[in-house]
């Protein structure tokens, strides 16, 4: 069994390359219709629309230009973004032409690395590239 250790921290957003990502998290779920006949013992379910979220942390730089780019989109209300990438290596990445910014954090504690979260909700397919 192979196992993958991540080595590269980066998402691009809108061609700005976000390279100090600490971690982060892409769920993909897909709603249900439930079609249960009444009387039965067991559900039944039928697959509706599927849908992503991405939530990454990221070492701040409030100098970076891609993290500049998210927070002005945030505070000018304008949480429409287009071309999102999540890179797994260094080849193989998940991408979408169209996001939501959904989420956007800043979190200072005492004695370490200030760091923003920032979560993106889907507004189309997403797609993988090898």
């Amino acid at each position: 069994m192979a196992v993958q250790t991540a080595t590269v921290g980066k998402i691009v957003i809108e061609g700005g390359t976000i390279t100090n990502v600490v971690d982060g998290t892409l769920d993909v779920t897909i709603g249900e219709g439930d079609i249960t006949a009444i009387g039965d013992s067991w559900t039944n379910a039928v697959p509706l629309a599927k849908s992503w979220t991405c939530t990454f942390r990221v070492n701040h730089d409030k100098g970076g230009t891609a993290v500049s780019a998210v927070r002005t989109e945030w505070v000018s209300g304008d949480q429409e973004l287009t071309t999102v990438q999540f890179w797994v290596d260094g080849s193989s990445y998940f991408s979408a032409a169209a996001a939501m910014l959904a989420g956007y954090s800043l979190t200072k504690s005492v004695g370490a690395v200030d760091q923003v979260s920032i979560t993106l909700r889907s507004k189309g397919a997403l797609t993988y590239t090898v």
